[in-house]
Formats: structure tokens, C-alpha cells, sequence
């Protein structure tokens, strides 16, 4: 749940709540951690947070090397 509000808000533009939710998903552990860490990730970016995005899609890659967004998102 945390993950899809999460999503939603960064759709949105609502970068604070996207932190928010898409945080409390990851820290609750979500089925894909990966998606969650990208999403997380992005939100993170779009705050200026470079760094501390980058480290989220590291984590993301580590959990599932091959994913593409996360991949995509660490070229940027």
C-alpha cells in the first residue's frame, strides 16, 4: 500500500509525501524491494538528494541486479 501511495504522490509532483510513503514501504519491507528502493530513489532525486538516491539504487541492484529503471535511474 505504502509503494502504490508512494508511486502515486511522486506521479503527482508531491515529492515530500512520495518520501514519505515510499520510505515507510521500504522500512516495512515490501515483495519487491527493488521497485520500492527505485521509486524511493527517484523521489529522492527529484529532492535534490543525489547521493542518497544513488545509494537506494545501489541497494536496489543488489537485490536484483538486472533492473532496468533502477539501472536507467543510476545513469542519470
Amino acid at each position: 500500500a505504502h509503494t502504490a501511495l508512494g508511486d502515486l504522490a511522486l506521479a503527482r509532483n508531491d515529492i515530500h509525501m512520495a518520501l514519505r510513503e515510499l520510505q515507510a514501504a521500504v522500512d516495512a519491507g515490501p515483495p519487491n524491494p527493488a521497485e520500492a528502493l527505485t521509486s524511493l530513489a527517484e523521489a529522492t532525486l527529484k529532492s535534490g538528494q543525489r547521493a542518497e538516491a544513488r545509494r537506494h539504487l545501489i541497494k536496489a541492484l543488489e537485490t536484483t541486479p538486472r533492473h532496468e529503471r533502477a539501472q536507467e535511474l543510476l545513469l542519470q
